[in-house]
């Protein structure tokens, strides 16, 4: 909500094939099936970049590889049957963890560290918030997306968010953002940061 992108869009893009499936299910759309099949088309034709593995979160303004949207897509599926896009978007989310470049504390940025400029290009540098900072509305895709090639970095997420839950409880946690040293948080006990991370989990180890 603050910042400014243009062109294509990969988040609504997502969330709209959702949609499609989720009507489809629910016996509203019948062509939902084929419709969630086109808009992956769309954005793996527009917004995904072979070479690095990562989804580009905007067409035009804000082309920049986008760590959320990347974790909700592969959570999501965009890349299933694709073996070899899947494999390599996987272990980019993999070397971001691991080189602390994507997250702290179990929250995510929206934006590589590694990348330049490491700030959206609508906003520039500064400003923290969606810009900077770090949240946890999508600690459980990037840990769905994880799990099923590197179980045990998938676990070592959710362990460090847990432990930094439990760590500022007195605080408020969990928190809605923080920044990367912890002297900035915002959002007290704030429910998405709760429940998306959970619901993933859950979903990732139901017993069959």
């Amino acid at each position: 909500d603050s910042i400014h992108k243009s062109g294509l869009m990969l988040m609504p893009s997502l969330l709209r094939r959702q949609a499609a499936l989720a009507l489809r299910e629910m016996g509203l759309m019948g062509d939902g099936t084929e419709r969630a099949q086109r808009i992956d088309e769309a954005i793996l034709s527009n917004l995904y970049d072979p070479e690095s593995g990562w989804f580009y979160s905007a067409g035009r303004i804000c082309r920049q590889w986008d760590v959320w949207g990347t974790a909700y897509a592969v959570s999501i599926g965009v890349l299933d049957g694709r073996t070899q896009a899947l494999e390599r978007t996987r272990k980019a989310l993999e070397t971001a963890y691991i080189r602390r470049t994507a997250v702290e504390h179990g929250y995510v940025r929206q934006l590589l560290l590694s990348c330049d400029p490491p700030y959206w290009q609508s906003k520039g540098p500064g400003g923290g918030y969606q810009n900077e900072d770090y949240w946890s509305t999508p600690t459980g895709w990037y840990y769905a997306a994880l799990k099923p090639q590197a179980s045990a970095l998938a676990q070592a997420l959710m362990e460090e968010f847990i432990r930094h839950t439990m760590r500022h409880r007195e605080l408020g946690a969990p928190f809605e953002f923080i920044n990367r040293d912890m002297s900035r948080h915002s959002g007290c006990v704030y429910a998405t940061s709760a429940a998306l991370p959970y619901a993933e989990y859950m979903r990732m180890n139901a017993v069959p």
